[in-house]
């Protein structure tokens, strides 16, 4: 056993409390940038089933690190859209998008085919909220920081 006294207990001590503050400020940092992300979805109305909006999650993976993911399939092809060309999009997913917003499941190849032929725009909803957090997350971070050195 190893007794600290004076200027190492207060070492350790501002250790500690700088360890606590950095999983606090990294927890609400990531859930800061997840209600940005579901805002941002709102917003752009990418919004069918909500599958997308609640597909956003936080992953602890280690000790001071934090992942946010996107756990739907399609949220990269919404992110970056689709380029002309290239694979046919999937008919049976089509065909139950066209049941659910009421249009007859014929529809669903010549929709297919317009995906194929001409692609679909990006509608970016992860860069945007980074975009919007980053400051913030160099402010709170830089303040952490600057804490420990005193």
């Amino acid at each position: 056993m190893i007794k600290m006294k004076g200027p190492e207990r207060i070492k350790e001590l501002t250790r500690k409390k700088t360890e606590l503050d950095l999983e606090r400020a990294l927890e609400m940092l990531a859930r800061k940038f997840v209600a940005a992300v579901q805002d941002e979805i709102r917003t752009k109305n990418i919004i069918d089933r909500g599958f997308l909006l609640r597909s956003i999650r936080i992953l602890r993976p280690g000790r001071f690190e934090r992942d946010c993911i996107s756990s739907a399939s399609h949220s990269i092809i919404c992110e970056y859209g689709r380029r002309p060309g290239g694979k046919f999009p999937p008919l049976i997913e089509l065909q139950q998008w066209c049941r659910r917003h009421g249009l007859p499941i014929k529809a669903a190849f010549p929709i297919a085919r317009k995906i194929q032929i001409y692609g679909l725009p990006p509608r970016p909803f992860w860069r945007p909220s980074v975009e919007k957090i980053e400051k913030e997350r160099t402010l709170v971070l830089n303040k952490i920081d600057r804490n420990y050195k005193e």
